[in-house]
């Protein structure tokens, strides 16, 4: 039998749908391959609410079953600005993907965004490279 082409719309509408749901269900087996653990603060209710810096102690990451920080404290100050250096591989932008997923709790007046961007590779230093796109800095 031929299909109409309202059927084969609807039988393409359908295949599209069974890939994007394999698709997330990959995405969604992938994230379970991390585990975030974190001690609170003994802030007061009402300290958590107002703080305006990040102060988290005694967190763990792990991803594949490595552990990328363990025991590790993150202090960040408001109206500072931070460049996060370090090897491959060794759990940078895992980090940061883990606060803006809000798997590590940070004060509730505080938003975390997490923006990929490529930079081209060349010979310029990791740390030059962060201190070159610190615009206000070079003005």
């Amino acid at each position: 039998k031929k299909l109409s082409n309202k059927e084969r719309r609807k039988m393409l509408d359908e295949n599209a749908a069974e890939l994007q749901a394999e698709e997330y269900q990959k995405i969604s087996n992938r994230e379970t391959d991390f585990a975030v653990s974190q001690t609170m603060t003994g802030m007061t209710e009402e300290q958590w609410e107002n703080a305006t810096d990040i102060n988290i102690d005694q967190f763990t990451i792990s991803a594949y079953g490595k552990t990328l920080f363990q025991d590790a404290n993150l202090k960040i100050t408001a109206g500072r600005r931070y460049g996060l250096v370090g090897p491959n591989g060794r759990g940078k932008t895992t980090l940061l993907k883990q606060l803006a997923r809000g798997e590590l709790k940070v004060p509730p007046q505080i938003d975390v965004l997490y923006v990929e961007q490529e930079v081209t590779a060349n010979d310029t230093p990791a740390v030059q490279m962060v201190l070159n796109a610190d615009v206000k800095r070079t003005e």
